[in-house]
């Protein structure tokens, strides 16, 4: 298995030929203050499977801070992986929204995947304090 995507974004979805529509991808999030919430939030990817890893998988997220904890941890996705006719590798996306994302200090985060309980990347995510004379970012309402 290969991983072609793996990120964090505002908002995503799947489209109906399996197509990913991402927006507003990042790996870092200034805030005005914390703890935090991100009201709405994505994590996607796109694995790439060989002919000979066809079948069930199972992949699940987890956004853990800096010791360890875990903050959100999604539902497992499950899928089976088929390879048409002809083609030596299959790929499937997979986007998971999660609601009311609490960040409770700034500093850095990490988001791992897992499929079929095997560990298969890790990214960074990092949330910053906004300083006082900042402008909010997109999306973002001055507190």
């Amino acid at each position: 298995m290969k991983v072609d995507l793996f990120a964090f974004c505002l908002a995503a979805s799947r489209g109906s030929f399996g197509e990913l529509n991402i927006l507003g991808l990042t790996d870092i999030i200034a805030l005005p203050k914390f703890p935090a919430a991100i009201t709405n939030c994505s994590i996607v990817a796109k694995m790439r499977f060989d002919e000979v890893e066809a079948g069930p998988k199972e992949v699940k997220f987890s956004i853990i801070n800096a010791d360890g904890k875990i903050l959100a941890s999604p539902p497992p996705q499950t899928f089976n992986i088929q390879m048409p006719p002809g083609v030596p590798s299959a790929t499937v996306g997979v986007v998971v929204s999660i609601l009311n994302l609490q960040i409770p200090t700034p500093g850095q985060y990490q988001i791992g995947m897992a499929v079929n309980q095997r560990e298969e990347g890790t990214i960074p995510l990092h949330f910053l304090q906004m300083l006082s004379t900042q402008a909010p970012l997109a999306g973002q309402q001055a507190a």
